[in-house]
């Protein structure tokens, strides 16, 4: 868990559950919807993430899933570049 600027990001390594990423996302959202500021009760957490050794087709893995939902799945391997995670890092804390 990261927080920049008021806002929090939630990165989560899913690495046993490679079959079940969508199911694992989709109980992700409820922190992402689900965590309130105390002060406005508005949305805290700005995106969720999870992070996976194993990239499959589905759409979780593309930048538009991410850029619409604020949410979604990252290859992340040790020892390897991980350019994506790179490219979603810049764009949540730099642009």
């Amino acid at each position: 868990v990261n927080e920049f600027e008021h806002r929090i990001f939630i990165f989560d390594p899913k690495y046993r559950v490679e079959h079940n990423l969508t199911n694992a996302l989709a109980e992700m959202h409820q922190y992402r919807d689900g965590i309130l500021h105390k002060v406005n009760e508005e949305r805290s957490v700005k995106a969720v993430y999870i992070l996976s050794p194993k990239e499959n087709n589905s759409k979780i893995f593309t930048k538009s899933y991410h850029q619409t939902y604020n949410m979604g799945a990252i290859k992340v391997e040790p020892g390897e570049e991980n350019k994506t995670l790179y490219e979603v890092l810049d764009e949540l804390f730099i642009n």
